[in-house]
């Protein structure tokens, strides 16, 4: 290749941008848009996550300023490496992990949105006052981690045992936002996993 080239096309590349679009197949239907990126690294974990009989990825090359509007339009089809929480009891302590996943502002919003409103479906039939609880009914409580897990409508109560071991701000309860995001979008996962 002769110099003059190799300058033209190092010219070319550093003022377009690779973009990798990936596309949902669906039996019957046009391939549509469920994602993209112009980040090498996070295609391959996409592609390591995920089920690719179901998607399909195309590249093209687009100027930055193309791409920074395309950021602006479609942010919610960006793929990035996004954190989802999962609790776990170790000792007593829950504990919280992130999951990181490749996945869409689409996905993260919906799955957050999911956990939001089955914390909300869930303190509506979970929280009771404690000063309606006689002592055995508070011990047998306490004894199951139930002011632990529902306090939301509990205020600090001294006289009731175990209400005063919790931080009243503390939520009651966590939901755990990488269950939402598998329930929801599990089955575009690699199995192999």
């Amino acid at each position: 290749m002769s110099r003059k080239i190799i300058l033209i096309k190092k010219a070319y590349d550093m003022k377009n941008i690779k973009v990798y679009f990936v596309y949902h197949k669906i039996e019957g239907i046009i391939p549509t848009l469920y994602g993209y990126t112009n980040n090498k690294q996070i295609i391959n974990k996409f592609m390591e996550e995920r089920n690719m009989s179901m998607f399909l990825i195309k590249t093209s090359h687009m100027t930055k300023d193309d791409y920074k509007y395309l950021n602006e339009a479609r942010y919610e089809y960006m793929l990035e490496d996004r954190g989802y929480a999962t609790y776990k009891y170790i000792g007593g302590i829950l504990k919280k992990t992130t999951v990181c996943i490749v996945s869409t502002y689409n996905e993260e919003i919906s799955a957050f949105i999911e956990a939001d409103r089955i914390s909300d479906e869930i303190s509506k039939y979970t929280s009771y006052e404690s000063r309606f609880f006689n002592h055995e009914l508070t011990e047998a409580l306490n004894n199951l981690l139930y002011f632990q897990f529902y306090k939301r409508k509990e205020e600090y109560d001294p006289f009731v045992a175990g209400v005063d071991k919790f931080d009243p701000n503390e939520e009651p309860f966590r939901i755990d936002s990488l269950g939402v995001f598998l329930y929801k979008y599990g089955h575009t996962l690699n199995n192999r996993k």
